[in-house]
């Protein structure tokens, strides 16, 4: 099960890089309906290599089809600076559990040309990312994610997302 969750997570990664996260800023992206419109206050820490780190200007927030069946997801897209920033949250449609949670920053539009890290569930978010379906609401505390690709990255993720469903 942990390789299964390991493969699909570098799936999901290879996909948003491929087709390029659904960079529009429309809310575009996903594969069917979605939702624009939210808030979030994010804050990445202790992250490797250090331009990571930062209080994100969340410019978007994004509820769309995640392309895996019965999966959503949440994107918000953000900057410290010059260095693009792209959270990432799935969640199971059918209990609202976290399917997988990341963070990636770089200087290109997908923010994936420097880091990616991850968690891959609640289990191995070890409760630090939570989702409320009821008030759509993420809460993200001290979620420390590592990386396997594009290289040793590290970061520690603290805050809120809201989203809207439309």
């Amino acid at each position: 099960m942990k390789r299964q969750l390991a493969l699909t997570s570098l799936t999901i990664f290879l996909g948003n890089i491929l087709v390029g996260c659904g960079s529009s800023s429309s809310g575009g992206g996903g594969t069917g309906a979605g939702g624009g419109g939210g808030s979030a206050t994010l804050v990445a820490s202790s992250s490797s290599p250090s331009n990571g780190n930062g209080t994100l200007s969340v410019s978007s927030v994004v509820y769309e089809d995640s392309g895996l069946s019965g999966v959503k997801r949440i994107k918000t897209t953000a900057t410290v600076g010059s260095m693009k920033h792209l959270v990432q949250v799935y969640i199971t449609e059918s209990s609202g559990a976290i399917y997988s949670a990341s963070h990636s920053w770089g200087d290109d539009a997908d923010a994936s040309s420097s880091c990616a890290a991850s968690c891959e569930s609640e289990a191995s978010c070890n409760g630090a990312v939570t989702h409320d379906s009821n008030t759509h609401k993420i809460t993200i505390t001290n979620a420390d994610m590592t990386g396997s690709f594009p290289g040793a990255c590290s970061t520690t993720l603290t805050g809120e997302i809201t989203y809207k469903v439309q």
